[in-house]
Parts: C-alpha cells; structure tokens; sequence
C-alpha cells in the first residue's frame, strides 16, 4: 500500500409483527483500532492512487451513511465516493455519496450520505470506492491489524492508479478505516415477521394488525389502515418472494 506520513434514505426495520420501531445498526467498524499510516489519493504525478475498501452483510440492511476517517485535503479536492457491487471494486455502480468538507491538515471522521436509497443484500461483496475526479489529493487512514466489529465483515481492499481503470488486488491485512451504519430490513414485502420465510405466521402476524388498526398494517403506505392494504398484502402474500 502506497503511503505518506501525514498527521463516505434509510428504511423502516421490520421488525417482530412488523411493529418493531426502526432500529440503526453497526454493520462493520474498524474505527476505533489504531491508525497504521494515510494513503495520499491523488490526481497529482505520479501518486494517482484510487482506494476501495471491501465489506459485506449477513441480511437485508438499507445503508444510512459510511463514516470515513479522512483529511489532509487540498489543492481543490474534487472527491469522488462510490459504492459498487462485485467481486471487485470495478462492478456495477450502486450509489455515490454526498461529500462533506476534509480536513485541510489532519485526519478526522467523514460522513458520506449515499444520495439514493440503497438496500444492501446477503452475501453480496460491496465496494466503497474513493478518490479524486480532476484535482487536489486527501488522504484516508488505514488501520494497524484487521480487527472490527459488527454484524458484518470488513473484507480486503484496492487500489488504482489510473482513476479506477485498473485495480490491483490487496489482502485483509491493514484495511482502510470506515464505519457502515445501516438499518435492519426485509428483503421482501410479504415476509412480515422478517424471519426470512413466507408462510402463515406473516399472514396471522398482518390480519392481528390489521384488525387493531395499527400502522404496521398500512401495506400501501398511504398513512391509513384500509381494505386497500388488506388487498395489498394478500396479493404480496400469493407472490411470496
């Protein structure tokens, strides 16, 4: 890993009868652990270096934001933040992220908002993707070992030194630093009690809901517990997933 030394719209859970409040969760955080050294990410000759930094989850998640530990800006940083799908940091584009200001000397914690809703799903590898579209440099700081925590996995990273045309392959050893805050949800409409299943505890669940009239009931989203919603779900139930 190149280095200098110099001192990236969430969705309601489903939660147990679909009436559990919404609830943020950690997927993977490596942010605590010790800073190792800053990868300077530049279009300046001939550092030019691209970093991605690999991850994934056990289930359903809407991603809420990836805090970065980032700085050192300057020169008209004109930053770019990605995330893509794959089995490598060159897959297909799922988002790009809101870009707050860097610190112009030093490192500190970034927050990148992704600018569309994005579901994250099981098992699938996702990249986040940073580095500079036109000018200037930032640095983003790598930890000292590959300890995290969370629900998910912090997998290996990448970089390029052709702005993302092609990428070499790192290992797991000293990952880029980031926090990826999600919130818990079904990956299909008809699993109600998001146990991961379809079957006739998710249609008791919604009817016991529906009679009372509570809002874990109002399948359309409308703001109002009517037969329109019975029928919505029914249909949503026939289809499975």
């Amino acid at each position: 890993m190149k280095t200098y030394s110099t001192a990236l719209v969430s969705a309601a859970a489903c939660g147990l009868l679909g009436i559990t409040a919404a609830r943020a969760d950690i997927l993977t955080d490596n942010l605590g652990e010790p800073t190792r050294d800053v990868t300077l990410l530049s279009t300046v000759e001939p550092d030019n270096i691209w970093a991605a930094q690999a991850f994934r989850g056990p289930g359903y998640a809407a991603l809420d934001s990836i805090e970065v530990l980032v700085g050192n800006a300057g020169d008209g940083t004109d930053v770019v933040a990605e995330l893509r799908a794959g089995d490598g940091p060159d897959g297909p584009l799922v988002a790009t992220f809101t870009i707050p200001a860097f610190e112009a000397v030093g490192v500190s914690v970034a927050t990148l908002v992704p600018d569309s809703a994005v579901v994250l799903e099981p098992g699938t590898v996702y990249w986040l993707v940073m580095g500079t579209a036109t000018t200037g440099s930032f640095g983003w700081a790598y930890a000292e070992g590959n300890a995290f925590t969370g629900t998910g996995e912090l997998l290996g990273y990448a970089y390029s030194y052709d702005q993302g045309g092609l990428w070499g392959a790192a290992g797991t050893d000293n990952p880029y630093q980031m926090r990826v805050n999600v919130t818990p949800t079904c990956g299909c409409p008809s699993d109600f009690n998001c146990d991961g299943f379809v079957t006739g505890d998710d249609f008791d669940a919604f009817v016991e809901q529906f009679v009372l009239g509570n809002n874990a009931a109002d399948f359309n989203g409308d703001g109002f517990v009517t037969g329109d919603d019975y029928d919505g779900y029914v249909d949503a139930f026939a289809l499975g997933c």
